[in-house]
């Protein structure tokens, strides 16, 4: 469940690369971090209901454990969604920047809480539901919910028949619209195909990354102004390597949870023929030393500087593969259909596109790392 809940919720939180939250990773050690530890989110905001940044930390804290647990201990998960929607019920910010964020933060942990609610219910329940009653208003309301979720579960892998699943429900919601004799239960059935014409658009984009795979890599270095954190790579250099190319930003919170794979993966593959390519742009933003985190800057930065705040980022994170800024003009975001971030595209030695996934999460995690490790073995026979 949680590869489709929980990229969902952290996208639409911190799609706002102001409100970003850069959670410092290093440990400082003795007196020093007794003298220094920083304070909890929760801490923070008992003393000042009105910092943004810990609300965004709060919550992208508690949405990414929740989502940890979405699939073995549901339960849990549900849990710490709640303790939080009453944490933030309990906030009382007077400044507009932050009730603004905090509604939605509170809507965005209602939809977590209500997806996981949801994704419980087996679809065939609620299908004899409509069935047997088509004024059932409750059971109209929870199927468009999860037919959406099961659209979206398949889409990754099967958008053909997250298709055949979506035009089902369109014509069972369809009968239901013709037999239902209360209004508002056909309104709420005009409220369901809103959203699966929303999803619709979200499946084409599905498909157009399905038809990616088992296509050849875009040339990457020709469309590179700057490269962070090593040497700059050319297009030779990749031959005969496994490649994996991570679309992301530095002010974004689901990119920032995948880096303990990203860490991960380098480690134990670069000497056996990985290469992981952390592909971004220039977006005004300066390291703050005292901060010791990415900002927006007010003022226009030059590429220098936003290159050694890349760098300075990087060594925050211990973070040891490339990072390489995209020219403006660069067609690779395009080629690849990039629509969201963290956006991952893993290309084997032949130089074919084999797995693309786009958002965090556990089961994304496994997917890409378990093709890497399937094929590796044939870059390493063959001496690459």
């Amino acid at each position: 469940m949680s590869r489709f809940l929980l990229p969902i919720a952290l996208i639409c939180f911190l799609i706002s690369p102001a409100l970003a939250e850069d959670t410092p990773k290093k440990e400082k050690s003795g007196a020093a971090a007794d003298k220094t530890a920083e304070k909890s989110p929760s801490q923070k905001l008992k003393d000042d209901p009105n910092d943004t940044q810990s609300i965004i930390a709060l919550v992208n804290g508690v949405l990414a454990a929740a989502g940890e647990l979405a699939d073995s201990k549901p339960d849990e998960a549900i849990k710490k969604l709640t303790d939080l929607k009453a944490e933030l019920d309990a906030l009382t910010p007077d400044k507009a920047e932050a009730k603004q964020l905090l509604v939605q933060a509170k809507a965005v942990t209602a939809n977590q809480l209500d997806q996981i609610e949801i994704q419980r219910i087996p679809l065939a329940d609620l299908e004899k539901r409509l069935d047997a009653d088509a004024d059932d208003i409750a059971a109209v309301t929870k199927y468009g919910k999860k037919v959406t979720l099961e659209v979206m579960k398949l889409m990754g892998d099967n958008p053909a028949k997250a298709d055949e699943l979506l035009k089902a429900a369109r014509a069972r919601l369809a009968k239901v619209e013709e037999n239902a004799k209360e209004d508002p239960v056909k309104r709420q059935v005009t409220v369901a195909l809103r959203g699966f014409t929303s999803i619709e658009r979200r499946l084409e984009g599905a498909k157009k990354l399905a038809e990616l795979v088992g296509k050849t890599a875009s040339p990457l270095s020709e469309h590179i102004t700057s490269w962070v954190n090593g040497e700059a790579l050319k297009d030779e250099d990749l031959k005969g390597k496994v490649v994996l190319l991570d679309f992301w930003a530095v002010w974004c919170g689901p990119c920032i949870a995948t880096f303990p794979h990203l860490k991960e993966w380098n480690e134990k593959y670069k000497d056996k023929g990985l290469v992981i390519v952390g592909l971004t742009q220039y977006y005004n933003f300066k390291w703050n030393d005292d901060t010791s985190k990415a900002a927006r800057s007010p003022d226009k930065v030059t590429p220098e500087d936003e290159n050694a705040m890349l760098g300075k980022f990087a060594e925050h994170h211990s973070l040891h593969h490339r990072f390489a800024v995209q020219k403006k003009e660069s067609p690779l975001a395009e080629y690849y259909a990039v629509s969201g971030i963290p956006h991952v595209v893993l290309i084997d030695q032949e130089g074919k596109v084999r797995l693309i996934r786009v958002g965090s999460g556990p089961q994304n995690a496994k997917d890409i790392g378990d093709l890497i490790e399937k094929l590796l073995p044939a870059a390493s026979a063959g001496g690459k």
